[in-house]
């Protein structure tokens, strides 16, 4: 028997074989080299998206309990407004008490969706604005700060309005017309200023306009990673090379 030829045979099947394993691990560790890079960028481009979701989310959210706060500050103002000389002590008490509320909810509101962090100048300027302006509406008038001292009703240094119920019941008893008028007052100076801020081009409704067109636009953003991710991916699985890979990758990142 001829040995030679069969060793031959073997070293030669050993050898492809081993030129193949070779291969797929080259191929593998190249693919392995190239998706890592890949990968990582575009999980840093998911994150990055996310928190720019997660912060006009917030953003959102805040400005929606601004509406709904200064729009109970609204109709606090409209039943102050409202006093007549039909109003009981009581109903004028509920009046006065509701709308304390009302504006240091919306106050305080507006500051908090002001101080958010990652707002644009432009969201945080409007919140501001909101709760400068209310603040604004009870304490420009002179005449009507002192009539409201009066009823204990005054604005602390922190924005937020206090009301001392003795000295109110003791104002009401004295004049009851007198704190209906100057309540009435009050209530007309706020309502057309919380009716401006909600308005739909003005401060609160333009601000969240933008955001829900920003929420939106990330959205989309996302949607087309998605189909970028799935492209990379097929290039890399087929053997596209490293530079086009990178190319697509850069072309999105940079939008």
């Amino acid at each position: 028997m001829n040995i030679a030829p069969l060793s031959d045979t073997k070293s030669t099947a050993s050898t492809a074989s081993n030129l193949t394993t070779g291969s797929k691990q080259t191929t593998s560790a190249q693919e392995s080299a190239t998706a890592g890079p890949v990968s990582h960028a575009m999980d840093k481009a998911v994150a990055r998206i996310q928190n720019q979701l997660d912060v006009t989310s917030a953003q959102l959210t805040s400005f929606g309990k601004l509406k709904s706060s200064v729009s109970e500050a609204q109709l606090s103002a409209k039943a102050l407004s409202g006093l007549s000389g039909a109003s009981t002590s009581a109903s004028v008490r509920t009046a006065l008490s509701r709308f304390l509320v009302g504006m240091n909810t919306a106050v305080t509101t507006a500051k908090t969706t002001a101080a958010l962090p990652g707002s644009a100048i432009s969201e945080s300027g409007s919140a501001e604005r909101v709760g400068r302006d209310l603040m604004r509406s009870v304490t420009s008038n002179p005449s009507t700060v002192d009539a409201l001292k009066k009823l204990g009703f005054k604005a602390e240094s922190d924005g937020s309005f206090t009301w001392d119920g003795s000295k109110f019941d003791a104002a009401y008893a004295a004049d009851p017309a007198g704190v209906r008028t100057t309540l009435a007052k009050l209530g007309q100076a706020v309502d057309p200023v919380a009716t401006k801020a909600l308005a739909t081009n003005a401060n609160v409704g333009d601000s969240m306009t933008n955001l829900s067109l920003r929420a939106t636009t990330l959205k989309a953003q996302q949607a087309s990673m998605l189909a970028v991710v799935q492209k990379l991916d097929a290039a890399s699985n087929n053997g596209g090379n490293t530079g086009y890979i990178n190319y697509g990758l850069s072309a999105y990142l940079s939008t």
